[in-house]
């Protein structure tokens, strides 16, 4: 079985990472900082490790240096998550990832770098999908609550422009967001602002019998108050816009 090691100052999205490994067929590794992967590394083989800009005891770029000096890591693929990347080049077995990739793009690149097939186990591989379509009459608020009220679980991708916005749903209650960058309430906040001003999004809503147990979470909020509160801050940035045109 592959082994992928995850070393990242977020504990929701490496949680998250780790349950997209798990579904996939691969084995996951988490570690909460440098000091211990490295102590791990040096006892055990590892076919790809992905890292944070910030690993808490050191920077990310330090860690994958440190792997490279290795001799039983210095031909390992690390996958070091950067907002550096238009500025420092990377050769194999190095890959640098732009902060805002989705993680459901991160880990099926990385799956396929070690030869690890990503469908149909990952959600929405290659399932067409509960719900799916081209945001309309119908924003994504109400859908979300639409799925909240038949609290089912599942996994959403909302596409806007060039941008790819995740969130996890266990129960009706969303569990973990991310959107370009943004994790959690601002997350959500942001692909609300973003599909209402671009009518050609896209979502899939893929339902999913989710691994018992806590789920990633950077969402503590029911989904019924969060859309409340998402909402009142989305006003408030319509109206700032409004006095400023």
């Amino acid at each position: 079985m592959k082994r992928i090691f995850v070393v990242m100052s977020d504990p929701a999205r490496a949680a998250l990472i780790g349950w997209l490994i798990s579904a996939a067929g691969a084995r996951p590794s988490l570690s909460e900082g440098a000091l211990p992967a490295l102590t791990e590394l040096e006892r055990s083989e590892v076919d790809a490790v992905i890292c944070s800009e910030d690993v808490g005891d050191m920077t990310g770029e330090d860690f994958r240096n440190i792997l490279r000096y290795e001799p039983a890591t210095r031909l390992t693929p690390v996958y070091l998550i950067t907002s550096q990347t238009g500025q420092q080049h990377a050769e194999p077995p190095n890959y640098n990832v732009e902060p805002a990739t989705n993680t459901l793009d991160l880990v099926r690149m990385v799956l396929q770098q070690v030869g690890v097939p990503a469908g149909p186990a990952l959600p929405c591989d290659s399932a067409p999908g509960d719900l799916r379509g081209q945001m309309g009459e119908v924003g994504l608020a109400e859908l979300i609550s639409w799925v909240a009220e038949m609290q089912l679980s599942g996994h959403w991708l909302i596409e806007s422009q060039d941008r790819r916005g995740y969130l996890l749903m266990q129960g009706g209650d969303i569990t973990y967001a991310e959107f370009g960058g943004h994790t959690g309430h601002a997350a959500l906040l942001e692909l609300l602002d973003r599909v209402g001003q671009d009518p050609d999004s896209r979502f899939r809503f893929c339902r999913a019998e989710l691994p018992s147990g806590p789920p990633p979470r950077n969402i503590e909020e029911r989904t019924e108050r969060l859309l409340m509160e998402v909402t009142v801050d989305l006003d408030h940035r319509h109206a700032e816009r409004a006095a400023s045109a």
